[in-house]
């Protein structure tokens, strides 16, 4: 009979145990979705401000591609003359005055 209750006893426990983790992981849930639903009620920006923003990103974007363009042609430019730098240092008639400049074309000659 000891034996009897002792196993009942300890049943009810685990059973106890249980249905306490259940009801904590309810709990749980009962606030996550408090939290969720306290998000949606929060106010959002509207569809023309997120596309203001998503246009200032694609001019940012741009102009960054762009100044490493330019950072790209200037180190090109300054290659090129420490290049002629270094011919004229080897002597008086070590550069070749018929060799091009590699100049690119004027943007306004383009446009024409």
């Amino acid at each position: 009979m000891d034996l009897f209750i002792l196993l009942v006893g300890l049943l009810s426990l685990a059973t106890g145990i249980k249905l306490g983790a259940k009801f904590h992981h309810y709990d749980n849930l009962k606030a996550q979705n408090a939290e969720l639903k306290e998000q949606l009620e929060k106010r959002r920006h509207t569809y023309p401000t997120a596309n203001g923003l998503e246009d200032a990103l694609a001019v940012t974007i741009d102009l960054l591609l762009r100044e490493d363009a330019a950072k790209k042609y200037r180190r090109a430019r300054f290659d090129q003359l420490n290049d002629i730098l270094g011919k004229v240092r080897e002597g008086p008639l070590a550069y070749d005055t018929d060799r091009p400049n590699n100049r690119p074309e004027d943007e306004s000659s383009e446009a024409r």
